[in-house]
């Protein structure tokens, strides 16, 4: 299992549901040990599975797993911008100013297929959403590029 960094082309591919099968479940518990074995920077968190080369619905938040997950935000709770990093980007650098959502609402299935629904806040849904983007072929919702972008522009000279 390998680390997909940017600007691979896999992590701007929306990811497909999965079926949940004894490969499957192998798969996430690969996913488990890069985390534990890999993840060596930071504090991590969260992996997709379009992270490590997969385009599966299919990512692991706060030590949980979540399979086919459907996010729909709760906009009457409002939005905040935190601070986030993404081991698909650079290394060491936590400081990507990005908007989320303060209370979601996600349905998924566990490892049995068993589905779920659950109303969320706090760090918790800041680091679901930042991992469902990534299954939505986002990277932070694309603030970071776009601000990365804005950045280097402004440090280029301009000729006339």
């Amino acid at each position: 299992m390998e680390l997909v960094k940017y600007p691979d082309p896999r992590l701007f591919k929306k990811s497909v549901p999965v079926a949940i099968t004894k490969e499957l479940r192998d798969f996430i518990d690969q996913m488990f040990l890069f985390i534990k074995n890999e993840l060596t920077w930071g504090n991590p968190v969260g992996l997709a599975a379009p992270q490590v080369g997969k385009n599966v619905r299919v990512f692991i938040a706060q030590d949980n797993v979540y399979i086919n997950p459907e996010l729909t935000p709760m906009d009457d709770a409002g939005t905040s911008v935190h601070e986030e990093g993404c081991y698909s980007l650079e290394r060491d650098r936590f400081d990507y100013k990005v908007t989320r959502y303060n209370e979601i609402v996600l349905k998924w299935q566990n490892k049995k297929g068993k589905w779920r629904q659950e109303r969320i806040k706090g760090l918790r849904a800041q680091v679901i959403q930042h991992e469902y983007d990534h299954l939505e072929g986002r990277l932070c919702s694309g603030q970071i590029i776009r601000e990365d972008l804005d950045r280097e522009d402004s440090n280029t000279p301009v000729s006339s």
